[in-house]
This record gives structure tokens, C-alpha cells and sequence, in this order.
């Protein structure tokens, strides 16, 4: 090779070394990497609480039936069940309509993998307009956490915390009566002292 050729390389390879130096200098940092957040998803965006005149939960053998009359809950199921626990029960009802999934698994056609096939539990909700609107529970996950949920007529399946649903679901055993009061003490009247009689 002689030296005019060798000149031509050592220029190319000079060339080539600032192109590489100048564009990695000038290329701008990675930004950082961030974890994707799974946005909550409201099951009943729509339904209102105030709307909501009745709630039947249906676990097991074991089912409670409520109904709202004047602002006042009232048992269906137990029929002798009387006056329910009217703040309780709006607050169990404000769980449900307000209850959101943290994952959905899309549309699915197999639900007996979930447990969705025969639910353990049913929750319906009525509105003031007539219409129904239910959730089925299904199995719980393997770690305990939550359930596989399913909205009827959707055939969509969701994950649902057991926190957020499990204080309404109790009440298919334990029905919102509302707490007995607690009796007043009375104050028991000490008897007179007797003064003994002197014997003669």
C-alpha cells in the first residue's frame, strides 16, 4: 500500500471516529423508565347510591333481602327480620356501586376456570326505575386477595379485592339488624334498716 492510499484510510478513520464521538455526545439521555399503572375500574360508574331501593345477597344456603321505604331499610328475607340497620345498609350499598376492579380479563368464554360458572354469591342491586343490576362472585384467587367477579349479561371477568365486597357479603350470615340497645341499669331501692327491739 503506498502512502497516498494509507493517508485516504488514516483521513476516512479519523472522519468516521468525530462522527461517532460528536453523535453519541449530542444524543439525549434515556429518559427513565416507568412502571405501567393499571387504572381502577368502576363496575357501576352509572348507578348513583341515592337510586338504589333494594339489595338482595345471595350466599350459599343463605340469603338477606332488603328493601328501602321511606328512607328506611326493611327486611324481605328474614320475613321477621323488621327495620334493618338503615346506616349500615347505605353504606354497604356505597361499597357495591362504588366498588372498583383492579384487572379485567376481557371477554371470556370459559367461566368455570373462574368459578363464574356457579358463582359462590350473587349481589343485586335494584334501582328506583325498576331495573336490576348483579354481580357474580366467583372463586377467589390463589393468594386469597380477591375474587373473580363477573357483571351479569357481560361477558367480561374482573378481579375485585375481597376487602371491598367481603363486608356486604357477610351479611347473607350475619343480616344488618340494627344494635340492640342497651338496657338502662335501675337503681335498686336499699331497705330501711330495722331498729332490733330490746328484749324486757
Amino acid at each position: 500500500m503506498n502512502s497516498r492510499n494509507t493517508i485516504i484510510v488514516l483521513i476516512l478513520l479519523i472522519a468516521l471516529s468525530a462522527y461517532v464521538y460528536f453523535a453519541e455526545w449530542n444524543k439525549p439521555a434515556p429518559s427513565a423508565q416507568t412502571t405501567p399503572t393499571v387504572a381502577a375500574i368502576g363496575l357501576f360508574p352509572k348507578i348513583e347510591t341515592a337510586d338504589v331501593v333494594g339489595i338482595n345477597i345471595h350466599r350459599g344456603d343463605k340469603t338477606v333481602d332488603l328493601e328501602k321505604h321511606a328512607a328506611k331499610w326493611q327486611f324481605v328475607v328474614p320475613a321477621n327480620g323488621g327495620q334493618a340497620d338503615t346506616s349500615k345498609v347505605n353504606g354497604g350499598i356505597s361499597v357495591i356501586t362504588l366498588v372498583n376492579a383492579h384487572r379485567s380479563f376481557g371477554s371470556v368464554q370459559n367461566f368455570a376456570q373462574y368459578g363464574l360458572s356457579k358463582p359462590m354469591a350473587t349481589i343485586d342491586i335494584v334501582l328506583k326505575d325498576g331495573s336490576q343490576h348483579t354481580l357474580l362472585i366467583g372463586a377467589p384467587t390463589l393468594d386469597g386477595g380477591s375474587y373473580y367477579v363477573q357483571k351479569k349479561g357481560v361477558q367480561e371477568v374482573y378481579l375485585v379485592y375481597k376487602s371491598a365486597i367481603d363486608s356486604v357479603l357477610k351479611w347473607a350470615t350475619s343480616p344488618p339488624y340494627p344494635p340492640t340497645p342497651t338496657p338502662t341499669a335501675t337503681a335498686t331501692k336499699a331497705a330501711p334498716k330495722t331498729t332490733p327491739t330490746p328484749t324486757p
